[in-house]
């Protein structure tokens, strides 16, 4: 039986094999390893609005670079609207 690759990883060219899904529902049909399916879960999903009677409640981003909260204007923001930071869906690494 052959094993599974981290679909994720196999786009660049490293050959790792999955541990498991994401519980991330953007990236829970991808086969992948465990460091992705921890840098996927840390994201967040994709602006989604829901109506209920008269009021549409939009989800919203937050940096976790500045703590900024914002409702975007694009489905996946490349940068922080505050801090400009590209790295605002990212944890920083702790040394």
């Amino acid at each position: 039986m052959a094993e599974i690759e981290c679909e994720s990883c196999a786009v660049t060219g490293i050959k790792t094999p999955a541990t498991g899904h994401s519980n991330n529902p953007e990236w829970s049909g991808y086969d992948l390893c465990d460091e992705c399916i921890a840098e996927y879960d840390s994201r967040q999903p994709i602006n989604t609005a829901t109506v209920t009677g008269n009021i549409m409640e939009l989800s919203t981003f937050k940096c976790l670079r500045c703590g900024w909260e914002w409702v975007p204007r694009v489905p996946t923001p490349k940068t922080c609207p505050k801090c400009r930071s590209p790295y605002w869906d990212r944890p920083r690494k702790m040394k």
